[in-house]
Protein backbone atom coordinates (compact mmCIF):
# COMPACT_ATOMS: atom_id res chain seq x y z
CA UNK A 1 0.00 0.00 0.00
CA UNK A 2 2.54 2.62 1.02
CA UNK A 3 4.34 1.48 -3.13
CA UNK A 4 1.80 3.51 -4.33
CA UNK A 5 2.44 6.51 -2.00
CA UNK A 6 6.19 6.39 -2.39
CA UNK A 7 4.67 6.12 -6.53
CA UNK A 8 3.24 9.37 -6.15
CA UNK A 9 5.64 10.96 -4.11
CA UNK A 10 7.87 10.22 -7.44
CA UNK A 11 11.51 11.15 -7.58
CA UNK A 12 14.33 9.08 -5.72
CA UNK A 13 11.46 8.10 -3.47
CA UNK A 14 9.63 6.24 -5.97
CA UNK A 15 12.91 5.31 -7.30
CA UNK A 16 14.38 3.69 -4.68
CA UNK A 17 11.72 2.60 -2.52
CA UNK A 18 10.86 -1.14 -4.35
CA UNK A 19 13.96 -2.45 -3.52
CA UNK A 20 14.03 -1.25 0.21
CA UNK A 21 9.73 -2.40 0.24
CA UNK A 22 10.06 -5.54 2.48
CA UNK A 23 12.35 -4.19 4.96
CA UNK A 24 10.27 -1.07 6.16
CA UNK A 25 7.69 -2.95 8.73
CA UNK A 26 5.01 -2.25 6.27
CA UNK A 27 4.70 -4.83 3.74
CA UNK A 28 1.74 -6.53 3.87
CA UNK A 29 0.18 -4.87 6.77
CA UNK A 30 -3.05 -4.92 5.37
CA UNK A 31 -3.14 -8.68 5.07
CA UNK A 32 -1.94 -8.65 8.85
CA UNK A 33 -4.34 -6.06 10.02
CA UNK A 34 -7.12 -8.53 8.25
CA UNK A 35 -5.84 -11.76 10.09
CA UNK A 36 -5.76 -9.81 13.41
CA UNK A 37 -9.27 -9.13 12.83
CA UNK A 38 -10.49 -12.38 11.40
CA UNK A 39 -8.73 -14.08 14.21
CA UNK A 40 -10.52 -16.46 16.42
CA UNK A 41 -11.82 -14.66 19.87
CA UNK A 42 -9.13 -14.82 22.55
CA UNK A 43 -9.22 -12.72 26.03
CA UNK A 44 -7.58 -9.67 23.84
CA UNK A 45 -10.72 -9.89 21.48
CA UNK A 46 -12.40 -7.33 24.87
CA UNK A 47 -9.70 -4.96 24.37
CA UNK A 48 -10.62 -4.22 20.66
CA UNK A 49 -13.07 -2.56 18.62
CA UNK A 50 -16.20 -4.35 17.39
CA UNK A 51 -15.62 -6.03 14.02
CA UNK A 52 -18.41 -5.42 11.69
CA UNK A 53 -16.89 -6.61 8.52
CA UNK A 54 -14.26 -7.33 6.22
CA UNK A 55 -13.42 -7.54 3.00
CA UNK A 56 -10.32 -8.79 0.55
CA UNK A 57 -10.06 -8.17 -3.02
CA UNK A 58 -6.33 -8.56 -4.00
CA UNK A 59 -7.47 -8.09 -7.86
CA UNK A 60 -8.90 -4.57 -7.31
CA UNK A 61 -6.33 -4.12 -4.22
CA UNK A 62 -9.25 -3.23 -2.10
CA UNK A 63 -9.05 -3.87 1.73
CA UNK A 64 -11.20 -3.03 4.54
CA UNK A 65 -11.89 -3.49 8.18
CA UNK A 66 -15.16 -1.90 9.02
CA UNK A 67 -14.62 -1.61 13.14
CA UNK A 68 -16.97 0.12 16.02
CA UNK A 69 -16.79 3.62 16.07
CA UNK A 70 -14.84 4.64 19.03
CA UNK A 71 -14.58 8.72 18.96
CA UNK A 72 -17.25 9.35 21.45
CA UNK A 73 -15.01 6.99 24.08
CA UNK A 74 -13.81 8.46 27.06
CA UNK A 75 -10.08 8.65 26.79
CA UNK A 76 -9.64 7.88 23.69
CA UNK A 77 -5.89 8.88 23.04
CA UNK A 78 -5.23 9.82 26.41
CA UNK A 79 -1.95 8.09 26.33
CA UNK A 80 0.02 11.58 27.02
CA UNK A 81 -2.17 12.76 29.46
CA UNK A 82 -2.96 10.18 32.43
CA UNK A 83 -3.58 12.12 35.17
CA UNK A 84 -7.02 12.23 33.07
CA UNK A 85 -7.31 8.47 34.16
CA UNK A 86 -9.16 8.01 37.54
CA UNK A 87 -9.88 5.14 39.86
CA UNK A 88 -13.26 5.02 38.36
CA UNK A 89 -12.00 3.98 34.96
CA UNK A 90 -9.46 1.52 36.00
CA UNK A 91 -11.94 -0.47 37.87
CA UNK A 92 -14.37 -0.42 35.37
Amino acid sequence: MLAVLAQACGGAVAEVYPAFERRTGFADTHRRELAVYAAPASPASALLPRVWGTHADAAAGSYLVLLEDLSERDLLSSVLTPAQWTDAHLRA
